[in-house]
């Protein structure tokens, strides 16, 4: 399957609403507390958003899961009962919900490995993350993901158990120098362009369609043998940064 993450736009607010309204009635249904006063709700989503913090999982056009992503932003995390793994800088995670048609896949998994490859793109080490003591599902794969509970922490007055995982330097740097065949970039190439032709309003304001017809094909030319997901990056950055729009930019997360 094709899964890629990114981050959420404003219009979007109800569908990710929807997911987020059936994560809540699956805990319930699980006899959960989690999620059974109110929070979260749409006004939690579209500030997400606003924050540039709103990210969401996708199968082709299809939105199949959501996640809030913050850099250094959780100030409950200051107080723990108990030891984080690392004291520098650090990802968390709220909010993960994924679609109820899309259960079964191991798709919490995988959108929390794109979390991971987000934290490594901003040369961070660190995800943190906390759940409801009675959220057995996420307490599970958290333990999949080779997590380590640190302890408890408070956030919206009740008790959380709190997970670290850190990442390994030298397998990211390993799988930044792995050659990926030149068939699956211009895929990548593809489908960048064709999200941007959907998901911006304004995308030919600044350069003509015909001049960045030019340059997507033309960087498609240009790719000639195998190369490294970082070289990768770094030919589509400008590409993108050619819409010059300041909301539109690429990170060098691995799929």
């Amino acid at each position: 399957m094709n899964y890629h993450f990114r981050q959420a736009i404003p219009s979007e607010t109800p569908q990710i609403w929807i997911i987020l309204q059936q994560a809540i009635a699956r805990r319930k249904a699980d006899g959960s507390a989690q999620w059974q006063d109110g929070y979260p709700s749409p006004d939690v989503i579209q500030n997400d958003i606003n924050k540039n913090a709103g990210f969401v999982l996708t199968e082709g056009d299809i939105i199949i899961g959501y996640s809030a992503v913050l850099i250094n932003d959780e100030p409950a995390y200051e107080t723990i009962k108990g030891n984080w793994l690392t004291k520098g800088d650090f990802v968390v995670f709220h909010r993960v919900a994924i679609s109820e048609k899309h259960l079964g896949k191991g798709l919490a998994k995988k959108l929390m490995n794109f979390i991971k490859d987000f934290a490594i793109s901003n040369n961070i080490y660190s995800v943190k993350a906390d759940t409801n003591f009675d959220n057995f599902a996420m307490i599970a794969v958290f333990e999949k993901l080779d997590y380590s509970y640190c302890g408890e922490v408070h956030l919206r007055g009740s008790a959380r158990k709190a997970f670290e995982k850190c990442g390994s330097v030298k397998k990211h740097n390993a799988h930044l120098t792995a050659l990926i065949p030149i068939d699956e970039f211009k895929m990548d190439i593809d489908f960048t362009y064709k999200k941007l032709k959907k998901l911006h309003p304004q995308l030919y304001w600044y350069i003509s369609k015909s001049d960045l017809d030019s340059k997507f094909d033309s960087l498609k030319s240009t790719i000639r043998e195998p190369i490294t997901p970082l070289e990768f990056y770094k030919k589509l950055s400008p590409v993108v940064a050619a819409v010059r729009q300041g909301h539109s930019y690429l990170y060098p997360i691995s799929t």
